[in-house]
Order: C-alpha cells, then sequence, then structure tokens
C-alpha cells in the first residue's frame, strides 16, 4: 500500500514539474546590417519564407530587398500611381514568396513577388488611407485606414469587411502579429492593451499588459508578445495573459520603425540598420 501511495505521488510531482516548468529565454544579436547610406527614409519592414528582407522607402517611394550584406539586390519604385510606382509606401506584409504593400496616397494594396515583380492591385475608395497591413495564412488582407475606427478585413473573394473599434486609429495603433489559427493581434496606442480577433475578423478579447506610455513596438510569436523600447533599447516578454516573464537589453542604437519575427529571429528596422536578433527558447 506504501508503495502504491509513493507511485502515485511521484506520479503527481512529475505532472505539477511538467506543467509548471519555467522556459528560459536569451536574446543574441546575431548580426546587423547597415542601412544608413542605402534607403533615405526607410518606414517598414518585412521577411519572407525564405529570410529575404523587404524594407519601404517612403522617401524615394520604393521597395527593396536587400542581402545579408545590405547590399540592395532588387528594388521596384519611384513616386506615380501607374504599374511599378508608388505615393508613400507606409507598410509592408509578405505572405509565402509575395509582398504587399500598402500604398498609402494611392489608395491601394499593391501585391509583388520575391523578385519585386508587380503582379496586382486592390483599388479601395479614396477615402481609405492604409496605416498598417497584415495578410495572414489564409491570404486575407486585414488593414486600418487612418480616420476610420474600424479594423477592415479583405477575403479572398475580395469583398470588404468592416469590424468597428472603440478608439481611433492613432500612428502607434498597429496589426502587429498572427497567431497559429490565423487570427491577428492589435495594439491599441489609446488603452495600451493588444485586442485579438479571429482571422475572420470575430473580437476574441483583448490582454492588458501593463506597459508605459513609451513603447515602441510589439511583436509576437505564437502567443507570447514582446514590448520593444528605445533608449535605451531592451524587450520585455509577457505570457498570453499578459504576465511578465523576462527582460533584456541589447546594444541597439537608432530610431525603431518596424519590428517582425521571422524563423526564431527578431528583424528590428531603426532609421540606420536592421537588427537580428536570434531568439533563445530552453
Amino acid at each position: 500500500m506504501r508503495n502504491y501511495t509513493f507511485r502515485i505521488l511521484l506520479i503527481f510531482v512529475f505532472i505539477v514539474l511538467l506543467v509548471c516548468q519555467v522556459h528560459s529565454w536569451d536574446f543574441e544579436l546575431a548580426s546587423k546590417i547597415d542601412i544608413s547610406e542605402i534607403i533615405e527614409q526607410p518606414s517598414a519592414l518585412s521577411v519572407n519564407n525564405l529570410s529575404e528582407i523587404f524594407i519601404s522607402d517612403i522617401a524615394e517611394n520604393r521597395i527593396v530587398k536587400l542581402d545579408e550584406k545590405g547590399d540592395v539586390i532588387e528594388e521596384i519604385g519611384g513616386f506615380g500611381w501607374g504599374e511599378g510606382e508608388f505615393n508613400f509606401p507606409i507598410d509592408l506584409s509578405c505572405l509565402g514568396l509575395n509582398v504587399y504593400v500598402a500604398d498609402l496616397y494611392n489608395h491601394r494594396i499593391v501585391r509583388l513577388n520575391r523578385k519585386l515583380h508587380w503582379l496586382s492591385e486592390m483599388k479601395l475608395d479614396d477615402d481609405f488611407f492604409i496605416s498598417a497591413l497584415w495578410v495572414n495564412q489564409y491570404k486575407t488582407i486585414f488593414f486600418l485606414s487612418k480616420h476610420k475606427r474600424a479594423l477592415f478585413i479583405i477575403q479572398p473573394d475580395d469583398e470588404i469587411y468592416e469590424f468597428p473599434l472603440e478608439n481611433e486609429i492613432s500612428d502607434r495603433t498597429s496589426i502587429f502579429g498572427e497567431n497559429s489559427e490565423g487570427g491577428i493581434y492589435l495594439f491599441d496606442s489609446i488603452s495600451r492593451e493588444v485586442l485579438k480577433f479571429s482571422r475572420f475578423g470575430n473580437y476574441e478579447g483583448r490582454v492588458h499588459l501593463r506597459i508605459p506610455e513609451d513603447v515602441v513596438f510589439i511583436t509576437n510569436l505564437n502567443r507570447s508578445f514582446f514590448v520593444i523600447y528605445e533608449n535605451p533599447f531592451r524587450i520585455e516578454l509577457f505570457s498570453a495573459e499578459g504576465k511578465r516573464i523576462f527582460e533584456e537589453k541589447l546594444d541597439i542604437k537608432g530610431k525603431i520603425l518596424d519590428c517582425v519575427i521571422n524563423s526564431g529571429f527578431l528583424y528590428v528596422l531603426t532609421d540606420i540598420s536592421v537588427d537580428i536578433i536570434k531568439i533563445n527558447q530552453d
């Protein structure tokens, strides 16, 4: 009877340890790409399935693809409203090997291939000014528009659906990530909360992260949130429930403009560099 009780106790302890195990995290600066002499005014960053880096340059109205040394290997753009031209390409989102561009003052979303060849465009009404863009794994396009208090979704059938939001869209309101089911996360810069939406646009709740107003960006890895600050640069990691797990400082300079996680690396775009940070989790 004692042996039986002891075995049950051991099994219970093992289960508790398995459920409550604490993962250790570590961030390591893997490489830095100097873009200070290449891109006049970077705005957004995206990385495709091949870890190819794409950056929008709003001063020269172009999209560039960089190699690991920072050399421009492909580019498209120039001011205009025709095919191959842009008027303030404010945001990017990669899906597979395609690149989607939010062409702000041309009121459209442009689709390019990985060679930056023009594939197609979706023209919107002139009262749409896209400020944030995300394309999920099901080819559903999510975007925010300045002066409109709503999340907009374009399904593969090209129909636009509107989902009202509580607060006004500010310049610091962003769509920053996707979960494994294709749902997206939106950072509400007024309430300082993360809003969760399903792949169909249904509101699924919010996570309060208890973060100050000097947060620059938020991104995610699965259901964990990375909160990023500058001057000095530091990363705070939060659980899906909003519990603070970890913090680390790194020697990264410049004004942070965008960030994205791809294949275990955090890519940070500043006004002078692309910093690639390896995410280690035990």
